[in-house]
């Protein structure tokens, strides 16, 4: 899913150092493999989905929850251990599934 990109930063930044072809083909197997491992790793984390029954989020933490319906809303969980939201609130056992928002990075307009 991420091989352009693990390919594009394996093979950048050797132009000013004196190495050999084979040291160069060496770095770019290990930078190429540990920018692809944590790529995957980072958007499997942040498309995780948590079961209630097995851990809860942060208190006061946006996060997008599931009922059992399916549908899904965004909610933050309280110290009274109740799911609630603009206007509405539910009990902790309501929801099934939680998972953490990640937001896209806003680039600056030049």
């Amino acid at each position: 899913m991420f091989e352009k990109e693990a390919e594009e930063y394996a093979t950048t930044g050797y132009e000013k150092k004196l190495l050999t072809k084979e040291q160069i083909e060496v770095l770019k197997c290990g930078r190429y493999d540990g920018f692809l491992k944590g790529a995957e790793f980072g958007f499997n984390k942040a498309n995780e989905w948590h079961y209630v029954k097995d851990e809860l989020p942060e208190l006061y933490k946006d996060v997008l929850v599931v009922f059992p319906r399916g549908d899904c809303d965004v909610k933050r969980l309280t110290n009274h251990n109740e799911w609630v939201s603009r206007g509405s609130w539910c009990s902790i056992t309501d929801v099934i599934a939680w998972k953490e928002i990640v937001l896209p990075e806003l680039k600056e307009s030049e």
